[in-house]
């Protein structure tokens, strides 16, 4: 495997990331939950993130995205590679942040 495919295969792990602990935050005050209502909710609000994005463009999605990273954690080096795909290819983290979302239920 190549720098550039390693490099794009840890852009899209980073983005996985933020799309469960994003979802994870959301249900961590949600208690008195059965499993099925917990995993319903936990649904919504993956469904509720993709929505918002999917209609979220160029610098409107970058500000968005950045709240969605408000419960990750990030290592140095994972901030840059993150902040440099936002800043080279915004649109592809967008599709990947949206199947992320699919992935993260």
């Amino acid at each position: 495997m190549n720098t550039r495919s390693t490099r794009l295969e840890s852009v899209d792990l980073l983005i996985l990331r933020v799309a469960k602990a994003y979802a994870d935050r959301k249900m961590c005050g949600r208690t008195g939950l059965d499993t099925q209502s917990a995993r319903k909710e936990r649904e919504r609000v993956l469904r509720d993130a993709h929505t918002n994005i999917k209609i979220r463009y160029d610098r409107d999605f970058v500000d968005y995205f950045a709240t969605l990273c408000w419960a990750s954690d990030f290592t140095k080096e994972e901030f840059r590679t993150l902040t440099r795909a936002l800043k080279e290819r915004p649109h592809q983290v967008r599709i990947t942040m949206m199947l992320a979302l699919s992935a993260a239920g």
